[in-house]
């Protein structure tokens, strides 16, 4: 609840600052980069589950659950989603100006490395929660930064 009152309060300042027209590009730059950000904890983590329902081989690997059912990204495709993902970081900044794009998106990394350090200390990988976590709170952290700097 308190994510969806956030949301709207900093859509709504993000709207009578830029208009309607500079809000809908900024907002499918923010929404297409907190996606981006999902594939960090993916690649760089395991998968956290290795209950009753999974399969571990004999080298550790989990053979089962939402890594191994819809492939695990690997570094070249993130990669290839960081190199897709400049368009919107070009839109970014024409549209809402090179420091709040800068600042929304440094707020943006640190919350993603605090998702992955806090993953790995207490869930020791990631799960589906997780990475939809981790997509919200970017997405958070970029509206914050527009709105703190504009």
């Amino acid at each position: 609840v308190l994510s969806l009152m956030l949301r709207t309060c900093l859509l709504y300042l993000i709207l009578n600052s830029f208009g309607g027209f500079l809000t809908a590009l900024v907002l499918g730059a923010v929404f297409s980069l907190s996606r981006t950000a999902m594939l960090i904890p993916w690649t760089r983590l395991p998968a956290a589950r290795t209950g009753a329902n999974s399969q571990v081989d004999a080298s550790g690997k989990e053979t089962s659950g939402l890594s191994v059912r819809f492939g695990a990204p690997d570094g070249k495709t993130l990669g290839l989603a960081l190199l897709y993902s400049i368009p919107a970081v070009a839109l970014l900044i024409v549209s809402a100006g090179v420091v709040p794009a800068a600042t929304g998106i440094v707020i943006a990394i640190f919350t993603v490395m605090g998702i992955l350090r806090l993953s790995q200390h207490y869930v020791a990988g990631h799960t589906g929660d997780i990475l939809g976590a981790t997509q919200q709170l970017s997405e958070l952290g970029l509206l914050i930064g527009l709105v703190w700097t504009m």
